[in-house]
């Protein structure tokens, strides 16, 4: 069975409350740190705060209030409308109609129209029929005969998908789009722009991977009145199939364009405002780096104008940045250098809830150079949340030492400076989680190397909320495995931990020389928060070309990685998700491949889970990285799902009595999920196991859509989806039954088939 799977977003430019651009004022360069040392019980402020200070930041006075909280939905006979703040939309059986707001003053609507008119497979074509409509939560579906096209709805616009579960060839795949609207279409970055005087949006690109991986960009061809999608031939004859949905989802959405070189970037989510923030340090001269934030929604499209951590002539540089949701806090942390003083670390708390950049401040300045900082933040809602600094303090030529210190969200130290690593060896390179995990036990993981001229240890320590370490004897670290060193960049990474039900686990990521090609590649090694090595030293990059720049998230079962792979075209920035199964790192799907050209460096990756959000959201990651060529940087940023195609589906199979149901859970590995019967007046439950569909001789009308392998009595039925690869794509059956009135033997009624694909 030959399934592809092509995503497209339809997202309009103003879709979304837009702030009025602002300049940041200029500011006088900060007063030298002093107190080489320990700073007392306050980070010490770099500037006295006031009441203009988010004004000179370029930040408004109070958050945006949105008209809507989200999309609504409503169902009639021959369509589905849908809408959000900024759009609307209604689906039929062979159409979708796309309406972008353009004010309330605007004479008319201005609609537009995609229909699938035809479908070609190695030359043959024929017509796209009509199909039936279907709604599963944000998503609605036509079922035509040869393809499912569904649209995914946000707050940003729509996602377009063409499914097929067969295909008659293996030659070049064309599908014909019919476009109608009274818009002007041109050429963009992102795909295709729909201009009319009152406003624009974007039709965008598309991608098609299959199992093992292999990415092509789907060429999109403008015809006289529509659009033709095009997978070449060689890409569909080659491909292992199954074709598979590149989970990815919406564009590639630009953060900003300095005139100027990106050496690094970050970011982190705050799941009670639903809200990331992405942070980049622009390089302004060889001696001088500048810190630039901004704000972005669920749908990663920007909240108002960029702001500043720091323009001043004190070098900012090796940004990083986490989130306390609790305050819907963020903190950005930052290697700072200023005449000859030895680099210290420097901060910067940005309130997201109050829109307020608080003035910035030394965390720990020392008598040599701190460098290499790290942060981690906290999802919790309650407690004493924190934030952790990490950094590498460079006590001597041949010792260097890795240092924390905990930041309460009021700025204030929470407890004196610990040592992770204070021995007479070289340490270097600390990174902890991103947070700390949901729940019970939340845990940070710090690892970093230590070098021994050649040769070194990946090494790595465990805190607690509190600050406290776990001690492995009298140590507060320990060995995770040796490495050769290898020349040119070097990473390292962690993730945040795993949900408490599934051992607080981290994955580590760090770079290790390929005894093959010897070129840099990935190593993974997974670990609970105790010390206990799950699986070690495990391959999880290509070694055919140079990887490094590894950053991990965890999403509470899964694990979001990123990565850059240096290739024949520059540096291409890498996505994809990884499992622990028993004692292996498993890939459950390809790793995505964007902008081939011109990327150097990979930023930074977020779980929503690390910013705290409800179950349903946090397999979501937010990922940034900047690409640089000519002497100009650009900052780039995505949203990538951290699971497969799949979920609730339903095949219309019932007979007797009308039953209904309901669904929780999206189907995800490790996940509850649940259905519900409605509409029962006898003894209802489920008949479970593998999709078939039979027809009753004995019971007129009625189909059995599983092959019954258990029945749940009882209406409403909860499991958990085992946390096990292995189940990605498998899809089982459920079908209500209800004995009591119906037209199968003694009163049975079958209800329609659910069907439940694993993600």
């Amino acid at each position: 069975m030959t399934r592809s799977t092509f995503a497209l977003l339809l997202a309009g430019a103003g879709l979304l409350a837009q702030e009025p651009a602002k300049t940041p004022a200029t500011v006088d360069a900060p007063p030298a740190p002093v107190g080489r040392g320990h700073v007392g019980d306050r980070l010490q402020p770099l500037a006295p705060a006031s009441a203009s200070a988010h004004a000179e930041a370029g930040l408004p006075a109070r958050p945006p209030q949105w008209p809507w909280p989200g999309v609504v939905f409503d169902d009639h006979a021959d369509a589905t409308w849908l809408a959000a703040a900024r759009w609307k939309a209604a689906i039929d059986c062979d159409s979708a109609t796309f309406v972008p707001f353009f004010g309330s003053q605007a004479s008319c609507n201005h609609p537009v129209d995609f229909r699938l008119r035809s479908i070609a497979v190695g030359g043959a074509v024929h017509d796209a029929a009509p199909g039936r409509v279907r709604r599963d939560g944000h998503t609605v579906r036509i079922e035509r005969p040869d393809v499912v096209e569904s649209y995914v709805a946000s707050d940003a616009g729509i996602e377009q998908r063409f499914a097929f579960a067969t295909l008659p060839a293996r030659g070049e795949l064309v599908l014909d789009l019919a476009v109608h609207g009274d818009f002007t279409i041109a050429p963009a970055a992102d795909g295709h722009r729909f201009e009319h005087e009152l406003g624009a949006f974007t039709y965008g690109k598309a991608i098609a991977f299959d199992a093992d991986g292999k990415t092509v960009e789907v060429v999109t061809e403008r015809t006289g009145d529509g659009f033709q999608l095009r997978v070449p031939a060689a890409f569909v004859a080659s491909a292992r199939l199954p074709l598979v949905v590149d989970p990815l989802l919406g564009n590639v959405v630009t953060v900003a364009t300095p005139a100027v070189q990106v050496a690094s970037s970050d970011i982190a989510y705050d799941g009670s405002l639903d809200q990331y923030v992405v942070s980049w340090e622009q390089v302004f001269s060889a001696a001088d780096s500048d810190v630039w934030m901004r704000r972005h929604d669920q749908q990663m499209q920007p909240l108002g104008a960029e702001f500043v951590a720091d323009i001043t002539t004190t070098s900012w540089s090796a940004v990083r940045i986490a989130n306390v949701d609790a305050e819907d806090m963020f903190l950005c942390v930052a290697q700072c250098a200023s005449g000859a003083l030895p680099t210290w670390i420097g901060a910067r708390r940005f309130d997201a809830g109050s829109v307020f950049l608080h003035p910035p401040a030394v965390v720990w300045a020392g008598t040599a150079a701190c460098v290499a900082p790290d942060v981690g933040g906290d999802p919790n809602p309650t407690g004493a949340p924190r934030f952790t600094v990490v950094w590498e303090y460079e006590y001597s030529a041949v010792d260097h030492d890795i240092k924390f210190v905990q930041i309460a969200t009021d700025g204030s130290l929470a407890g004196a400076i610990g040592s992770v690593d204070s021995s007479v060896n070289h340490e270097h390179s600390p990174r902890i989680s991103k947070s700390n995990g949901v729940g019970n036990d939340a845990t940070w993981a710090v690892v970093y190397r230590r070098d021994n001229g050649n040769t070194g240890q990946t090494r790595a320590g465990f805190m607690a909320a509190n600050g406290q370490l776990t001690l492995f004897g009298t140590n507060a670290n320990m060995a995770l495995g040796n490495y050769a060193v290898p020349s040119g960049p070097v990473g390292i990474a962690v993730s945040s931990p795993t949900d408490a039900a599934n051992g607080r686990v981290f994955l580590v990521a760090d770079t290790v020389i390929d005894a093959a090609t010897s070129n840099r590649h990935l190593r993974g090694t997974a670990v609970d928060r105790l010390g206990v090595v799950i699986a070690s030293g495990q391959q999880i990059s290509y070694p055919a070309d140079p990887d490094f720049d590894p950053e991990l998230d965890c999403d509470g079962t899964r694990f979001g990685f990123v990565f850059t792979e240096v290739g024949l075209f520059g540096g291409e920035h890498c996505a994809g998700v990884l499992d622990v199964v028993g004692g292996s790192i498993v890939r459950p799907e390809g790793f995505y491949v964007g902008n081939v050209a011109g990327v150097e460096r990979t930023g930074g990756i977020v779980a929503r889970h690390s910013g705290g959000t409800t179950f349903g959201h946090e397999r979501q990651y937010g990922m940034v990285w900047a690409s640089n060529a000519n002497g100009a940087g650009t900052v780039l940023a995505q949203r990538y799902l951290g699971m497969g195609p799949g979920g609730w589906s339903a095949r219309a199979n019932g007979c007797g009595l009308p039953l209904g149901w309901s669904t929780t859970g999206s189907g995800a590995i490790g996940e509850t999920v649940g259905v519900q019967l409605l509409g029962s007046t006898g003894i209802g439950g489920w008949a479970f196991g593998s999709p078939v569909d039979v027809p009753l001789p004995q019971c007129p009308g009625c189909t059995l859509g599983t092959t019954v392998d258990i029945v749940l009595v009882g209406t409403a039925q909860t499991f958990t989806i085992p946390a096990n690869t292995q189940l990605v794509g498998l899809t089982f059956a459920l079908q209500g039954v209800d004995l009591s009135t119906g037209p199968c033997l003694v009163g049975l009624s079958f209800g329609d088939t659910l069907d439940l694909t694993v993600r």
